[in-house]
């Protein structure tokens, strides 16, 4: 039984659906505009992406942008996403009031 979902910021009419589930809701945030919405429509957390190089995922904003966001939006719990592959990307995130991160290419790098 799944208790929460992640959606694209292209899904924001499907946040009232998934709050009304009683699903816990993150959503992809990638702007102000994105967060404000966010906050709007009262999603439990955010993901803000791409903080570094991801293929295919636009420019990278970096930790200095990431900590702007996390100052602007302190009541809103907000996880670093993008292009994170070591763990000296990991400890610069951690130095930041980041909820945490997620990654898919560090986990299966260090499963190889």
């Amino acid at each position: 039984m799944a208790n929460g979902v992640h959606l694209p910021s292209s899904s924001f009419n499907d946040i009232t659906k998934a709050k009304e589930l009683n699903l816990f809701t993150i959503l992809s945030c990638h702007n102000d505009e994105e967060i404000k919405q966010a906050l709007k429509l009262k999603v439990d957390c955010i993901t803000y992406s791409p903080i570094f190089h991801s293929p295919k995922k636009g420019q990278a904003k970096g930790i200095q942008a990431l900590k702007k966001v996390l100052s602007s939006y302190n009541q809103m719990d907000i996880i670093a996403l993008g292009g994170i592959i070591n763990q000296n990307q990991i400890s610069e995130i951690m130095q930041t009031k980041a909820y945490g991160f997620a990654s898919i290419r560090y986990f299966i790098q260090k499963n190889k």
